[in-house]
């Protein structure tokens, strides 16, 4: 009877959840009975510590909201150096910003399994998504959302793999403002350095040419420059017509040499410069 009894109690403490039950308190002869107890409460506790937690949609989504939430963004009487895009009128802006209020880019990365990167990329095209840059090494994808897209997004991915696991991150909160910014248009402030390379007789110096790529220049008005710089140094550059754009507009090209007038054929380098922020085959231009 006394048997029984044991192996009574020992079935009810198998069967519990709790990990807080005192085992010394047990008055059991039977060293295997309480040995195996041990054993219970031991592999109990060993699971509890090495369950990894895995966030749900609802997780991401308050996340990205509360990241909106605590955004910093920009008002005109705070920039000094930017007006608002709204500011602007309609007429004088090159393409309808208007298009990306409400929109936002997100960062998802550092994914934690091959599983988690495909059903963050799956799910982006099933909700036709606009994906502005992934990396493989860097293990990240950049996304363009509305609050809405966001939370499908991250709701299709756990369906899509319901262990998935990585990190968020607001990157743009202020999309139009951000892409107004590119413009030269949006500057509160005539540059010098502007002013000096469309005035004929200005020199380059080296900090004016520094200020002059430190900002978003518009393709008349560095093929403007082009035309500058053969003007100023006439014996080493040429400024060349090397076809035409669709659109039926001349693509220049600066030739740099030191035989102008050698009827010798020589060898040449062509250099190129970072064609992802000068053409873009899209209805939506984007800036990366």
């Amino acid at each position: 009877m006394k048997l029984i009894s044991n192996i009574v109690v020992l079935n009810c403490l198998l069967s519990a959840t709790t990990t807080a039950f005192n085992i010394d308190v047990l008055a059991n002869p039977f060293n295997n009975v309480q040995k195996a107890l041990q054993i219970h409460f031991n592999n109990n506790n060993k699971n509890i510590q090495e369950e990894t937690w895995t966030p749900s949609y609802e997780t991401y989504a308050n996340q990205f909201l509360d990241s909106l939430e605590s955004a910093n963004f920009k008002t005109t009487s705070d920039d000094k150096e930017f007006h608002h895009w709204s500011s602007i009128t309609t007429d004088d802006l090159p393409f309808d910003i208007q298009q990306y209020v409400d929109r936002y880019v997100i960062r998802l990365h550092n994914w934690d399994s091959d599983k988690t990167k495909e059903a963050i990329l799956l799910s982006s095209h099933e909700l036709g998504l606009d994906i502005w840059e992934t990396s493989m090494v860097h293990k990240f994808v950049d996304v363009q959302v509305t609050k809405f897209q966001a939370v499908e997004l991250f709701k299709l991915i756990m369906d899509h793999y319901e262990s998935a696991h990585f990190e968020l991150n607001l990157m743009i909160h202020d999309l139009p403002q951000t892409i107004f910014e590119t413009l030269p248009i949006a500057s509160k402030t005539l540059n010098e350095d502007e002013v000096a390379f469309e005035d004929s007789n200005a020199g380059f110096d080296a900090s004016a040419v520094e200020m002059f790529f430190k900002k978003y220049r518009d393709l008349k008005t560095i093929y403007n420059w082009f035309d500058l710089l053969e003007q100023t140094y006439p014996e080493l550059l040429t400024v060349e017509r090397i076809g035409q754009t669709f659109e039926g507009r001349d693509i220049k090209a600066l030739r740099l040499t030191a035989h102008k007038n050698d009827s010798k054929k020589v060898k040449t380098v062509v250099i190129t410069g970072e064609s992802r922020l000068l053409i873009h085959a899209s209805d939506e231009p984007r800036w990366l």
